[in-house]
């Protein structure tokens, strides 16, 4: 799932109740002007096709701060089984092996409905996810 559905799903979860927020703009194609939302809007959210991408992601990391994560043994970056979708396939053991520890992952037990399972990786039925 996209991050735009899994946001709203994480806080519904929790019990937050979500709607439209006034104080938000949806940034898309044109770099100045909102697809939806105030011009001047507090908070924006930016779509992959944003002009020159999501600003945040153009970040660099300052030198003083590299000592306060380290590189992944999983790569994030694309494929199959890039992060950006979720894959049905969350695994609490498996992610701490990956990641080192359980600090950044759920730890509300959760379990996928029959009908995701069925309508999107019918497989992981019969084999386990080995990611």
């Amino acid at each position: 799932f996209s991050s735009d559905f899994a946001m709203q799903y994480a806080l519904a979860a929790r019990g937050w109740t979500i709607a439209p927020w006034a104080e938000s703009a949806q940034m898309d194609k044109d770099k100045d002007i909102p697809l939806t939302g105030a011009k001047d809007s507090s908070f924006r959210h930016y779509c992959a096709c944003y002009p020159g991408g999501k600003p945040t992601y153009n970040l660099k990391v300052e030198k003083k701060d590299s000592k306060l994560f380290k590189s992944s043994k999983y790569d994030q970056t694309g494929g199959p089984y890039s992060p950006a979708v979720c894959q049905l396939c969350y695994n609490y053991s498996r992610y701490v092996q990956l990641w080192g520890s359980d600090r950044c992952t759920n730890s509300v037990p959760f379990h996928f409905s029959e009908k995701l399972i069925s309508r999107y990786h019918a497989d992981l039925k019969n084999k386990p996810c080995d990611l």
